[in-house]
């Protein structure tokens, strides 16, 4: 049963540490356009017509930074903490944000990933609420995971969340 237990804990830590490479590496990509160009990102978030006008350029300014920094947090586990709750927070938004907008009738090409406003195959609607709900998805399940074993640590103190650890590992 102890065998069971290890590895199954192995898993969920290799489950984690690829959702949190997946996600650092995605918010590193979407903020390195928006960085170089925030003008067009600004035109992004005007499009879905949600914020008003005077806190859009405040927005395209900011949330590429705060994405490269999340990014950077999420891929090097520094920070972590509040580097998964500021991720969900910001998928959140997003997908709330497409949500909206979809709702509304409002068609638009999601300013995620590139600041273009080219019509792509894959710029619909339908799938930018998929794919983000599905980051969201993940977002959900690290943001459970991280402060379950969170509260573990908080519950047995730093010497048990260690010896979990080195369980993990595979040391004694």
């Amino acid at each position: 049963m102890r065998k069971f237990m290890k590895h199954r804990n192995q898993r969920e830590e290799l489950y984690r540490r690829g959702i949190d490479i997946l996600l650092g590496a995605l918010f590193l990509y979407a903020s390195i356009h928006k960085i170089i160009d925030p003008e067009s990102f600004a035109v992004a978030i005007y499009n879905y017509r949600i914020l008003p006008f005077g806190l859009i350029n405040i927005a395209a300014v900011i949330l590429p930074w705060l994405e490269l920094a999340i990014g950077l947090c999420l891929f090097f586990r520094v920070w972590y903490f509040g580097a998964v709750l500021l991720a969900d927070l910001l998928l959140s938004v997003f997908f709330l944000a497409l949500l909206i907008s979809s709702i509304r009738g409002i068609d638009i090409q999601c300013g995620c990933f590139s600041t273009s406003n080219e019509v792509t195959l894959a710029g619909s609607m339908l799938w930018y609420l998929i794919r983000d709900g599905l980051l969201l998805f993940l977002g959900i399940y690290l943001f459970i995971k991280t402060f379950a074993a969170f509260s573990h640590v908080k519950k047995g103190g730093i010497k048990a969340e260690k010896s979990r650890q080195e369980s993990i590992n595979g040391h004694s």
